[in-house]
């Protein structure tokens, strides 16, 4: 990430456009600094210091300083890699479980009503995590564009349509964290439909992290290797692929919600 000097010009901060003074408790580049949502510096001192600071009209903005508490959204919850998320991020956050026939609350990322009226139902978060959507498998020669439509329609759209939302509805300096896969860089026998999406996802990821930090919120992507859990059923489509747990893959969507990067692909290889 690009840190700019403390000297860069950008970075001063208007007090006017503060309910603090601009004053201490920051970090290197971010020291005397707190600038307002507005200014691209935001997510950046955000990320490196441990303060508090509050744009024009907000509310107190609690700053991530390693053990603050989370308001998180977490669909998939009841998938084996939900499943272990929600056990790493649960320790030290409050989670909001969503599924579509289950969880605290249920979404179905298929349909814009839906989503519309999950966000309307959980309100504003600070970070919005999906661990979920169908794929196709199966040879090309036989696929037909239904078939592939599957996996377009489900973890594709369905992942970016969750995310078109929750951008509206994250606190400053939140966060989105979707889920692609391996198979986005390392294709495997009968998973053109997979590798086709999950490289898109990663794509989307990319290019709405610019057009989002300006705005001090952030997007990544994490790309696991077939998890041991799952290997009983997709096992025969990864040969030599060395599997990780899913606790170890939970690891890398903490990483996202609780980090400073943005545009990134964590991959657990």
């Amino acid at each position: 990430m690009y840190l700019p000097t403390i000297t860069d010009d950008t970075a001063t901060c208007s007090a006017a456009a503060l309910k603090l003074p601009c004053s201490t408790t920051a970090t290197k580049a971010c020291m005397q600094r707190k600038v307002s949502i507005g200014n691209h510096w935001f997510a950046i001192c955000k990320a490196y210091a441990g303060y508090r600071t509050a744009a024009a009209g907000a509310d107190w903005l609690h700053v991530l300083s390693g053990a603050s508490r989370m308001k998180i959204l977490l669909v998939g919850a009841s998938g084996t890699l939900g499943q272990a998320v929600a056990t790493t991020l649960g320790t030290h956050h409050q989670l909001i479980r969503a599924g579509r026939h289950g969880g605290d609350v249920q979404v179905d990322l298929t349909d814009d009503a839906s989503v519309q009226a999950l966000f309307a139902q959980v309100g504003t978060v600070d970070a919005v995590v999906a661990t979920t959507g169908k794929l196709h498998f199966g040879p090309l020669g036989s696929m037909t564009p239904a078939q592939f439509n599957v996996g377009l329609q489900d973890k594709l759209l369905g992942q970016v349509r969750l995310a078109l939302a929750a951008q509206h509805h994250l606190t400053a300096g939140g966060s989105i964290t979707l889920t692609s896969g391996i198979v986005s860089a390392q294709p495997i026998r009968d998973g053109a439909n997979a590798t086709a999406v999950n490289a898109a996802l990663e794509g989307f990821a990319r290019g709405a992290a610019c057009e989002l930090l300006p705005r001090g919120l952030r997007i990544n992507v994490v790309s696991p290797n077939v998890l041991v859990e799952s290997l009983a059923d997709y096992g025969a489509y990864f040969p030599g692929f060395e599997a990780v747990t899913a606790q170890r893959a939970s690891l890398a969507y903490q990483r996202s919600v609780e980090g400073v990067q943005s545009g990134q692909v964590f991959n657990v290889w």
